[in-house]
């Protein structure tokens, strides 16, 4: 797993990146917040919202299992969040932060809806768990994979620097859209330090939250994340998938067993 886990962006199978041939039966509207952002709507039933990881757009859903397996009887939402995609990019660290929550609540808002049902991948997972924190209720479920609570270290800041070098040069990340836009990026990662969760907040929250990993990528975790995983309140159900990664073909998100959870999670907890 790379150094700054909660930004790193899976890579996908070359069939996870040519998606597409598969936005049908889409509707598309832009924009939902003052900044504008960009969705995708498939299917319809109980809302169901997905939040892509970091430098991605809602395509890197596309083709994943459990976006196939939600839109045979689910409305599912798919976004690109501020800073990314078709969304609006402002470059101040300012504009991020608890605003990409925001922005969720203002796309329920947006399409009448009173409580959803949300997934995160790895960023997206910070950015679903923030939210369970800030709007629990606009939240009928949680679900986080390859991703935790917002923490904020020294070394983040290092590593937006090196995403704004990015600018300079002409290589592209697979997953990534021509119009990429890296200070925009580095504005996303800096602006975290406003949306840090405290172990207090993780612990009175009382949403229904499923956590997964996959155990290669606890091994790369130091023990004390791996610990906290085992101190969650009992709101908070967490999957380790055997064999499972951040970012190969054996990625936790691609797995058999996440879509399943998912699956089983959301039905437990109906929307009313």
């Amino acid at each position: 797993m790379h150094r700054n886990a909660g930004f790193v962006a899976i890579v996908f199978l070359a069939q996870l990146l040519g998606c597409s041939d598969i936005e049908r039966e889409v509707s598309v509207a832009t924009p939902a917040s003052e900044f504008g952002m960009h969705y995708v709507v498939t299917g319809t039933g109980e809302p169901v919202v997905l939040v892509h990881g970091f430098s991605q757009t809602h395509k890197a859903w596309l083709d994943t299992p459990v976006y196939q397996d939600l839109t045979r009887d689910h409305k599912v939402i798919a976004v690109d969040l501020r800073g990314h995609g078709d969304s609006d990019k402002p470059h101040d660290p300012m504009a991020y932060g608890r605003q990409m929550q925001s922005d969720l609540v203002k796309l329920l808002d947006r399409l009448d809806i009173d409580s959803a049902h949300f997934i995160g991948f790895s960023m997206g997972a910070r950015i679903v768990g923030d939210l369970v924190v800030a709007s629990p209720g606009r939240m009928r479920t949680a679900s986080m994979v390859s991703g935790y609570f917002t923490t904020w270290h020294e070394g983040e800041e290092e590593f937006a620097q090196e995403t704004e070098h990015r600018a300079s040069e002409s290589e592209r990340y697979p997953w990534e859209p021509d119009n990429q836009d890296y200070h925009a990026l580095a504005a996303v990662i800096r602006g975290t330090r406003y949306s840090v969760v405290s172990p207090d907040d993780v612990a009175s929250i009382s949403t229904p939250t499923l956590i997964v990993f996959g155990s290669i990528e606890l091994e790369h975790m130091p023990e004390s994340f791996r610990a906290g995983l085992e101190r969650l309140p009992s709101s908070v159900d967490v999957l380790i998938i055997d064999g499972a990664d951040h970012d190969s073909s054996h990625a936790a998100i691609l797995n058999p067993a996440f879509t399943h959870a998912v699956r089983g999670h959301i039905a437990s907890h109906p929307s009313l």
